[in-house]
């Protein structure tokens, strides 16, 4: 197990960590950053487990190596942390120190250790949630633990074969998939159109917006984002300094009880000031084809990117 560099911020422990305080344990080394859907998903997993394995002697850590700059602010986390009430440490990788010395490529990754530190599983990405939970076990016996609770699998969440959707980033870094008729324009404030036909998988801005590198701004009131999904959720990575009100729209209708998402309030709207993984429309497990419109009554909103369920 690779050593914690120092001057790194804790969460959920008294003070910093050292290998040597696990060893002895099994240690599940978990690489998140909190407004990643997939890292979201996986949270009841490792919540489980650690609720189930961490009187035999298992631990979580949790490095949360941010994707976006927002993603740094140890507030932003700490409110992600509670939000989601993870119970086990959590430290915070800023400048990907541990990303780099582990040679992680991937959002979520787990790295499991043995009671004397030598690492014994790896996978990268959703899934393996059954062969992870048997190598947890496998580890904990080897040490000597006798384990009584039998394996509950859990449900996953979701059905990737009916997901026709990828994520879609919002700079223009990243960006793929870009349709309105005017130019994208690099770092510079530019209006953008919405054309008469709405193509499926592909981004549309309305309004005046200033397209970054890995996000784009509203510069002016009353701006768009256009978006012909396939799947169950759509989800908007986004925040704003200042509080912003915005209406979600499916195929030109308000939202309805059936299909609202989470963060949609009983009027269809959105109330925008944190930055995190906004849930804008769930149609409950029917994998279907919808046109999502996002429509910001303020200016400065920031938007990074587009993820499914």
């Amino acid at each position: 197990m690779h050593e914690f560099p120092p001057g790194l911020s804790w969460f959920n422990v008294d003070k910093p960590l050292k290998t040597t305080d696990l060893i002895g344990k099994v240690v599940l080394v978990d690489f998140w950053t909190y407004s990643c859907i997939n890292c979201i998903r996986m949270i009841p997993f490792l919540k489980y487990w650690y609720e189930s394995y961490h009187k035999y002697g298992f631990e979580i850590i949790g490095i949360h190596a941010p994707e976006f700059g927002f993603e740094k602010d140890s507030l932003n986390v700490e409110n992600a942390i509670k939000r989601y009430e993870i119970p086990y440490p959590v430290v915070l990788d800023n400048n990907h120190r541990l990303w780099t010395v582990y040679n992680n490529h991937y959002w979520p990754a787990h790295y499991l250790h043995d009671s004397i530190g030598k690492l014994r599983y790896t996978h990268f990405g959703e899934g393996g949630y059954e062969k992870t939970e048997e190598m947890i076990r496998k580890l904990l016996e080897e040490k000597g633990e006798k384990i009584e609770e039998p394996i509950i699998p859990l449900k996953v969440p979701i059905d990737f074969t009916k997901i026709g959707s990828p994520e879609t980033y919002l700079g223009y870094g990243r960006m793929v998939g870009f349709a309105s008729p005017e130019e994208l324009k690099y770092d510079a404030s530019q209006c953008y159109s919405v054309p008469q036909e709405i193509k499926k998988n592909r981004v549309y801005f309305e309004g005046l917006w200033k397209i970054e590198i890995d996000k784009s701004t509203l510069e002016k009131p009353e701006g768009k984002i256009i978006y012909r999904y396939s799947a169950n959720k759509i989800n908007l990575v986004m925040g704003s300094k200042n509080p912003i009100r915005a209406r979600v729209l499916v195929d030109g209708e308000k939202l309805q009880i059936g299909n609202k998402g989470d963060d949609i309030d009983e009027n269809g709207y959105l109330n925008i000031q944190e930055y995190k993984l906004y849930n804008l429309i769930n149609t409950h497990n029917y994998y279907e084809v919808h046109t999502c419109e996002v429509v910001f009554f303020d200016a400065g909103v920031e938007v990074f990117a587009f993820t499914f369920g």
